[in-house]
Order: structure tokens, then C-alpha cells, then sequence
């Protein structure tokens, strides 16, 4: 399965462990028995139309932990500032 350009990129091996969760969720929790290229399908559907929402909140997550240590060691820079004389 070759990635469409919103699609999340997985391994074979990461596709086939979110197909098995999928199919065991739809079964276990929703009662309802799906074959292979059904469940490929809802994971396609899901990666599609859905996917790039986790990502984007990843990215803004990861933004704003960077955007702390940023803030962190210019306060440090800050600290490290000597006072001159000419500075009077």
C-alpha cells in the first residue's frame, strides 16, 4: 500500500498491528466481524481523513516542549549578562 500524500506513512509490519487492532476492536467492542479488505479500507479511511489531525497535534506539541526550552536557556544566556562600569 503505497502512502497517498495525506496518508501516514507506516511500515508493513506497523500497518498489519493497526489492522489487527482495528479488526479485534470492531469485533470485541462493536460486535461486528469485518474481513481484510474491509478493514483495510477503514484504516486507509482512518489514516486518510483522520490522520493528518494527530500529526499536525504532534507537531504543535512538539512545538510548544521546544518553544519551553528555548525560553529556558535564554533565561540561562540571560543569567550569564555581567554588569560593566560604562553601563552607569
Amino acid at each position: 500500500m503505497k502512502p497517498k500524500h495525506d496518508q501516514m506513512d507506516f511500515s508493513h509490519e506497523q500497518q498489519e498491528l493497526i489492522i489487527k487492532a482495528l479488526r479485534e476492536f470492531m469485533t470485541d467492542e462493536l460486535d461486528t466481524e469485518l474481513g481484510r479488505f474491509e478493514i483495510t479500507d477503514l484504516f486507509e479511511f482512518i489514516s486518510e481523513n483522520l490522520g493528518v489531525l494527530y500529526y499536525n497535534k504532534g507537531l504543535l506539541d512538539a512545538q510548544a516542549v521546544l518553544s519551553n526550552r528555548i525560553d529556558t536557556v535564554m533565561e540561562a544566556i540571560s543569567e550569564l549578562e555581567k554588569t560593566s562600569p560604562l553601563d552607569r
